[in-house]
């Protein structure tokens, strides 16, 4: 081991060991940052908190400045990848145990619990998403206040039985656990009576919200239709049968009907699968595309070459057949639009798809081999089907302001896709797959509020163009080799590590926006920024700039203003630009426009 690597090891350490001994903390929250490397094993982490008397000498232990506030309701911890030999937490966390109300680790390797967190009696919830954790822990019943436990993207293969004596747990997130076969560990849980999965499943009480997308369920009682307090029930990508389905369906009609009487007033039960099969077109009863646009229950006005968006519109090629068709503010899409032959380009506002689960139709995969071009716009579509992977030929994919909560793990099929538009909906994250959309050259995410990491995108080999105004991200991506302009306005950034990994492939000119976030720190690597023209830093928290930024001789324009500069250092900073950079453009004063 060199001398900078033992030395990185002894930071890393001193900030782990320093984070679990500050002991009034409610609350952890651990995302991954960057690999460090610690071989150490648990007994290590067994530190002696007797060497620090008050707060203020853990915190005057820290190798980096701590701002208190004198307000907060909760607090976060934030640190790096914990890579140990075990892949577990590290024993010290017990010394939370008398205040630790909720932990959350994100994409960072914890494949089991130690013993020593079975003392965090106070637990309330529980968030491990994308962890590899392949077991729970018996001792997760002994957490009897525990409400929420979420665990999407791991390796579950079951849950242990002591998870009935929850007796509070209200929320449960299991999505995306591949090897996960059975939840029958959940039979008999005690807020619920549940004795078994059986058709008495329908006499459970409060059970609202149970997501198991991407497992390896078999087999679903179809008299979970009538429990009338679940809103919520997401099974898709399982591996139920046919039989299964056709017993789920011909309940599911009846079940309709009670609905459309208005017996269970704002159901959202999902049964996707099943659903869709209402919105599947028979086309073999068209003979052409005449035929197919007679059926709709709306006029269509045939242009040849002018387009009028707030018309209901198409276009025919040479041969007769429809290539263009624009629907605006029609009562919904009627299904045979998929059973155009040679339609290229489709466009949607404000026009209902005749779906029950709110989800693209799965007939969208009948326009495979011709669709290039789709947009949906102010039209409710919460998700799209795993047949969306087949349109390999679309260039070009909008769905603007259309409630949409999540990307299929198929995008990354998409190998033709080189605009995805997705502004103003209601993502949460991005599915690692994204990374395979080799020809995406221009991504915009603007205006998703929940959207808090897009660190899915690291290493994207193509994209030139990543707007992102508007979310809650708390990081910037890295390894964008093709990146030429970045967008990421009024977000939750406190500093730009890495960003000299982004464009550092190309010689275009680079325009990044970061205003309006919570910067305190530039990274000296802003000079290694391949060809830096535009940054705006307007908004932040910055005090100091680093020397080097003095030295990007192609920097052109420059926004620094509200930061938290003093009027000295500022005044020297103005003065330096002129020296070094007399043709900059430098905004920095609160007071006058730029």
């Amino acid at each position: 081991m060199t001398n900078f690597d033992t030395m990185r090891f002894s930071i890393v350490m001193l900030i782990v060991i320093s984070l679990l001994s500050f002991y009034e903390t409610a609350s952890v929250n651990f995302y991954q940052q960057q690999k460090g490397i610690q071989d150490a094993f648990q007994s290590d982490l067994l530190f002696n908190c007797s060497k620090f008397q008050t707060d203020d000498d853990i915190l005057r232990s820290f190798p980096f400045k701590v701002e208190l506030n004198p307000i907060i309701e909760h607090f976060i911890i934030t640190y790096g990848l914990l890579d140990n030999v075990n892949n577990t937490r590290p024993a010290g966390i017990q010394y939370l145990a008398p205040t630790l109300t909720e932990i959350g680790i994100y994409d960072t390797i914890i494949t089991h619990w130690p013993y020593e967190m079975s003392k965090l009696r106070k637990l309330e919830t529980i968030q491990f998403s994308n962890t590899s954790l392949k077991i729970l822990p018996d001792f997760i019943g002994n957490f009897l206040s525990l409400k929420f436990l979420s665990l999407p993207n791991n390796m579950l293969t079951l849950l242990p039985t002591t998870i009935v004596n929850n007796s509070k747990l209200r929320h449960i997130v299991l999505n995306n656990n591949p090897n996960l076969r059975s939840i029958q560990s959940l039979n008999g849980h005690t807020s619920n009576r549940i004795q078994s999965i059986t058709p008495q499943i329908r006499y459970v009480k409060n059970l609202y919200f149970l997501n198991l997308d991407g497992n390896q369920l078999n087999n679903m009682p179809s008299s979970i239709l009538y429990m009338n307090t679940l809103r919520y029930l997401y099974i898709q990508s399982n591996r139920f049968g046919n039989i299964e389905l056709a017993t789920i369906i011909s309940k599911f009609k009846i079940q309709m009907k009670c609905y459309a009487m208005g017996t269970y007033n704002e159901l959202g039960t999902i049964f996707r699968n099943v659903f869709q099969e209402y919105s599947s077109p028979d086309c073999t009863k068209y003979a052409n595309d005449d035929e197919v646009y007679k059926s709709f229950p709306f006029e269509l006005v045939f242009h040849s070459s002018k387009r009028d968006a707030s018309e209901t519109y198409a276009v025919k090629n040479a041969y007769g057949n429809i290539i263009v068709l624009n629907i605006n503010k029609q009562e919904y899409v009627p299904p045979a639009v998929f059973c155009l032959t040679e339609l290229r380009e489709l466009y949607v506002h404000k026009t209902k798809f005749r779906t029950f689960d709110l989800g693209l139709p799965i007939a969208i995969e009948r326009l495979a081999s011709t669709l290039k071009y789709l947009t949906i716009s102010d039209t409710p579509i919460r998700y799209l089907p795993e047949q969306f992977s087949r349109l390999i030929h679309l260039k070009e994919l909008k769905l603007l302001n259309t409630g949409l909560t999540t990307l299929p793990n198929s995008i990354g099929k998409l190998s033709s896709l080189t605009y995805l538009d997705l502004h103003d909906n209601k993502l949460v994250s991005l599915p690692s797959t994204i990374i395979n959309t080799h020809s995406l050259q221009t991504l915009v995410l603007d205006n998703n509020p929940d959207l808090r990491s897009i660190q899915a995108l690291n290493g994207h080999s193509s994209l030139k163009f990543l707007h992102a105004d508007n979310c809650q991200i708390e990081r910037i991506p890295l390894n964008l080799p093709q990146l030429i302009n970045l967008y990421m306005s009024n977000n939750s950034l406190t500093h730009l590590s890495n960003i000299h990994t982004l464009g550092n492939k190309t010689n275009k000119k680079k325009l990044f926006f970061f205003d309006n976030n919570s910067i305190r720190y530039l990274s000296p690597h802003i000079r290694q920024v391949n060809n830096l023209n535009f940054l705006n830093l307007n908004y932040n928290k910055l005090y100091i700039l680093p020397m080097d930024i003095y030295e990007i001789s192609t920097l052109q324009t420059l926004y620094i203003q509200n930061n938290d500069f003093s009027d000295k250092d500022l005044q020297e900073m103005v003065a330096r630009f002129h020296r070094t950079h007399p043709k900059l453009k430098l905004c920095y004063s609160s007071k006058k426009s730029c």
